[in-house]
C-alpha cells in the first residue's frame, strides 16, 4: 500500500515563488509555438517538415510512450537506437545501425544533462539529410558548446508540465521559420478548469495558491470541494502514467493552452528556478554517497545544467520500490514495452526499466521534504 508522499514529484503553484511580472522566455523559445504537450510538438514538427507513411524515425531505447505515440500518429515508424550508461547516444552504434530509411531522429537531452554528441550528430545528420529533433522536454534551460538547448536541431521541443507548476502545455521552436500548424482556443470550459486545478494541488501540498479567494470559489462550481488532503505515492504514479498514457488524437494535437497556464510559466523566475534545482540536485547527490545499495547514474553537477529530476539506479529494484512506495518517496519510472525494442538493442536500457529511478529536485521541493525523503532512502538503501 502507498503511503502519503513525502513529497511533490512535479512543481506546485505558490504565490509567494512567483515573480510579480510576466518575463520573456529565453531564446529558443521567446517566439515558440504554444501547444497542448511535447508529444504534440513531435508530430507537429513531423508534418512540417513533410515526414509521414511509413517512414522511420529513430528514438532512444530509454523511452516514453510520450515519444512513440506522436511518431505512430503520423504514421511513422519507430526504431531504437542505444544509449550508454549516462543516457547519452551511442555515436558508434548509431553509425552502425544507419539505414537509409531513417528520415528523423530525436534526439533527448535526459534529465536536463546536455548529449555531449550533438556536434557530431548534426555533422552525420547532415551529411545524410537526416531530420533532428532536439528534445528538451526536461532541458528548457542550460547550454552545450556556448549554446542553449534547442538551437542544434531543426525543431525543438520542451514539456512545461515537467518543468512548471502547471497541467498542460509544450513549445515548439523551428528554425526553419513559421511553422504551419493551427490550434484552437481551448473554449471556456477548460479556462473555468485550469485555475481549481492549480489551486487544488497547492492546497494539497500547504503552498500558498497564486489566485484570489474568487478563484477558489470558481472551483468550486464544477460541483466538488477541492480536496486538501496530501496524496499518496501511488496517487503521484498514477498521475504520471495517466499523462504518459494519455490517447493522442488531432484534437489533442491542435488543442490551445488556457491563459491560466500561459500566466503561471511567464511568471515563473527562471534564475530562481535553476537555482534551486541545482541545489536540490548536489544534496541528494551529497545524500547518495551514504545509499550503498543505489547508484546515481551521473556522479556531478556540470556548471550550466539544470536539472530535471536526480535519475538513481537501485541495485535491488523490486524489493526497494515496493519499500519506497510504501514509506512514501516520491518517485517516477520508465518501465515501458514495445514490439520494435528487444533486450539485446541495448542491455543498459532494458535494465534501466526496471532499475532506474527518479527522484524530484524541482523547485517548489522545500528543504524539510527534501530531508525527509533523504533520510527515508538512506532506510533503504544504506
Amino acid at each position: 500500500m502507498s503511503a502519503t508522499a513525502l513529497g511533490p514529484l512535479y512543481p506546485i503553484a505558490d504565490a509567494d515563488t512567483l515573480a510579480s511580472k510576466p518575463r520573456d522566455l529565453p531564446e529558443p523559445w521567446h517566439d515558440a509555438r504554444w501547444i497542448s504537450s511535447a508529444r504534440a510538438g513531435i508530430s507537429i514538427a513531423l508534418q512540417d517538415c513533410g515526414i509521414d507513411n511509413g517512414e522511420v524515425i529513430w528514438v532512444p531505447s530509454y523511452f516514453t510512450p510520450a515519444m512513440v505515440a506522436p511518431i505512430e500518429h503520423v504514421r511513422c515508424k519507430v526504431r531504437f537506437y542505444p544509449v550508454t550508461e549516462t543516457l547519452e547516444i551511442d555515436m558508434a552504434a548509431l553509425k552502425r545501425q544507419f539505414s537509409l530509411d531513417i528520415r528523423g531522429i530525436i534526439a533527448p537531452h535526459f534529465f536536463g544533462f546536455p548529449q555531449q554528441a550533438m556536434g557530431e550528430l548534426r555533422k552525420f545528420c547532415t551529411e545524410r539529410s537526416i531530420f533532428i529533433l532536439e528534445d528538451c522536454a526536461h532541458a528548457l534551460l542550460g547550454k552545450l558548446d556556448g549554446r542553449r538547448f534547442g538551437e542544434i536541431g531543426d525543431y525543438a521541443i520542451t514539456s512545461l508540465t515537467k518543468l512548471f507548476p502547471v497541467f498542460e502545455g509544450g513549445l515548439l521552436a523551428s528554425h526553419h521559420g513559421r511553422i504551419d500548424a493551427t490550434t484552437y482556443a481551448p473554449g471556456m470550459k477548460a479556462e473555468m478548469a485550469a485555475w481549481p486545478e492549480v489551486i487544488e494541488r497547492s492546497a494539497r501540498w500547504g503552498r500558498k495558491p497564486p489566485s484570489a479567494p474568487l478563484l477558489a470559489k470558481i472551483g468550486a462550481s464544477r460541483g466538488e470541494e477541492l480536496r486538501t488532503h496530501r496524496p499518496t505515492v501511488g496517487e503521484l504514479a498514477h498521475e504520471a502514467e495517466t499523462y504518459a498514457s494519455q490517447e493522442f488524437t488531432d484534437a489533442f494535437m491542435t488543442r490551445g493552452l488556457t491563459k491560466a497556464t500561459k500566466e503561471l510559466v511567464l511568471r515563473t523566475d527562471l534564475n530562481a528556478m535553476a537555482n534551486r534545482r541545482r541545489d536540490n540536485f548536489e544534496y541528494f547527490l551529497d545524500s547518495a554517497r551514504a545509499w550503498t545499495h543505489a547508484r546515481p547514474i551521473h556522479g556531478t553537477l556540470p556548471d550550466g545544467v539544470v536539472p530535471y529530476m536526480f535519475p538513481l539506479e537501485l541495485k535491488m529494484p523490486a524489493q526497494q520500490i515496493a519499500a519506497m512506495r510504501a514509506k512514501g518517496v516520491p518517485f517516477a519510472q520508465w518501465n515501458y514495452t514495445h514490439p520494435a525494442f528487444h533486450t539485446a538493442l541495448c542491455p543498459v536500457a532494458a535494465r534501466y526499466a526496471t532499475s532506474l529511478v527518479h527522484l524530484p529536485v524541482h523547485q517548489d521541493l522545500t528543504d524539510e521534504e527534501s530531508e525527509r525523503i533523504s533520510h527515508t532512502l538512506y532506510d533503504i538503501l544504506r
